[in-house]
């Protein structure tokens, strides 16, 4: 996004959501959405970029983009979540400070939900939960289809037969270093002609600061690739 504003793009603001909840495993709807973004707006180049989890939206579109006619030039991916598994054990027993943030920003996602469709949902038990885990659990149980959270897990996990069948150009963008995304979920994945996995020393989740302002160098990069 800081990128985005420096060069001059127009960003849109969220608005209401739909009265359905959304997971990580509804890739239909990001898609149909992209698809429905190309038919209004001829653009001569698109692109995407995603960050955590939606760096693995970002890598499961380009999966699917020629099932869908997506005319993607270049997708960018930073510290996507490989395994769903290894990351929320990453979660659960690494850093406090990520927990706590993670638990906040989704216990405030709910609570906005709750007040927007009253008459839909109550999630106090949700919201009274002091893990992800718990809070995962719940989610799958009484929200979704799913009969597990393994089930749920695997959903969205990235395999990479699927990753290599595509000829969009992708960068895979990590960090030794990250707390969040253990490396040893991308032991199956390698570079090829159009898959650019880099692994930097530093960077943490998604940060890659590069100087005492707290810039990242990732701005910088992303216009660096899509120019």
């Amino acid at each position: 996004c800081g990128a985005a504003r420096r060069s001059g793009l127009r960003l849109v603001e969220p608005v209401a959501g739909s009265r359905e909840l959304f997971h990580a495993a509804r890739l239909d709807e990001v898609v149909l959405a992209i698809q429905d973004i190309q038919k209004r707006f001829d653009y001569a180049e698109q692109y995407i970029v995603g960050f955590s989890l939606g760096g693995n939206f970002s890598l499961r579109i380009r999966q699917e983009a020629s099932k869908y006619a997506l005319q993607l030039k270049h997708i960018v991916a930073i510290s996507p979540v490989f395994n769903p598994t290894e990351t929320m054990k990453a979660l659960e027993t690494g850093t406090l400070i990520y927990r706590k943030y993670f638990l906040k920003k989704w216990k405030r996602a709910l609570k906005n939900k709750a007040n927007s469709f009253p008459d839909k949902y109550d999630f106090n038990d949700l919201i009274a939960a002091n893990s992800l885990s718990d809070m995962t659990e719940m989610l799958i149980r009484n929200h979704t289809t799913f009969d597990s959270v393994n089930d749920y897990f695997n959903s969205y996990t990235l395999s990479p037969d699927a990753i290599e069948h595509s000829d969009i150009t992708t960068d895979v963008i990590l960090a030794a270093d990250d707390p969040v995304i253990p490396l040893s979920g991308t032991d199956d994945f390698s570079s090829s002609e159009n898959f650019r996995l880099r692994i930097f020393n530093h960077g943490g989740h998604c940060g890659f600061i590069q100087n005492w302002h707290f810039e990242s160098w990732v701005d910088k990069e992303l216009l660096s690739l899509f120019t």
